[in-house]
C-alpha cells in the first residue's frame, strides 16, 4: 500500500518523491538572499509562497530556472566586478618585460 501511496501517486505527471523534491527545491531557493541576485531578477522571490507550492507543476518548474538563471546572473556579475577591480589594481603596477634584445 506504501509503494502504491508513492511510486503509483501523480500530480501533474509526477510521482510522490518527484513531487516532494520540487517542493524541496522551491522552499531551499525562495530563502535566497536578495543581495545575490540583480535588482531586476529579485521579482520571483516576491511571488506567493503558498500559491507556488500548490500550482501546476510547469509553473513550478519554471519558477525554479528563472531562480537558477538570476542566482547564476548574480554570480556572474559579482564576478566580473571582482575581476575588474583586481584588474584596475595592476593597471598602474609596473609589469617586468624581459629585454630580449641584449
Amino acid at each position: 500500500m506504501y509503494r502504491n501511496c508513492t511510486v503509483h501517486f501523480k500530480r501533474d505527471g509526477r510521482a510522490l518523491p518527484q513531487n516532494k523534491e520540487i517542493l524541496r527545491k522551491v522552499n531551499s531557493l525562495f530563502h535566497t538572499n536578495e543581495d545575490m541576485l540583480l535588482p531586476a531578477d529579485q521579482d520571483p522571490l516576491h511571488i506567493d509562497a503558498t500559491k507556488l507550492g500548490k500550482g501546476p507543476a510547469i509553473v513550478q518548474d519554471r519558477w525554479i530556472a528563472n531562480m537558477n538563471s538570476a542566482i547564476s546572473a548574480g554570480r556572474l556579475h559579482r564576478a566580473r566586478q571582482y575581476l575588474e577591480s583586481d584588474s584596475l589594481a595592476y593597471a598602474g603596477a609596473e609589469v617586468y618585460k624581459p629585454n630580449h634584445n641584449q
